[in-house]
């Protein structure tokens, strides 16, 4: 009994960690993104391997969107996308699921949409596989908006 309370607890435990980590992970990526002024795909290939490397070691499959979302006219538009496989780019008609904050007139943020999957150590405690989501929207730090170059 004492050996599957450990279990147990242990199994809990990484679960826990690895789901603050990937969400550590996002913030990170999402923070670095909001300081830049312009982005190409290569630097965006580059942070999504930044994110791979800063996830727990023996993760799960994973996603990942970095967008642009504009106000402008009182409407929110997707300024620009740039999503991994089998993500598509985020479109339009996709916002209003995504509650994202106020925007003031002109301004943007930066989106960014992870998934990783888990699986638990132990599936005999009652923690069953699933995937961690995170959806992060940052204003940029210096610009009215980042710009994609290609």
């Amino acid at each position: 009994m004492l050996i599957l309370l450990f279990l147990g607890c242990t199994t809990f435990f990484i679960a826990f960690s690895d789901s603050v980590t990937a969400e550590k992970a996002s913030f990170n990526v999402a923070d670095l993104l909001s300081r830049k002024t312009t982005v190409s795909t290569a630097e965006l290939q580059t942070v999504d391997a930044l994110f791979q490397v800063m996830l727990p070691a023996g993760h799960g499959a994973t996603t990942f969107r970095v967008s642009s979302v504009k106000m402008a006219n009182g409407m929110l538009d997707v300024a620009w996308s740039w999503p991994r496989a089998p993500l598509a780019a985020l479109k339009k008609t996709d916002l209003a699921a995504l509650k994202l904050p106020i925007v003031a007139e002109g301004d943007s943020l930066i989106v960014l949409e992870t998934t990783v999957a888990y699986q638990p150590i132990a599936a005999s405690v009652g923690l069953s596989s699933g995937v961690y989501k995170n959806m992060v929207a940052n204003r940029p730090r210096f610009t009215a908006g980042v710009v994609k170059t290609d």
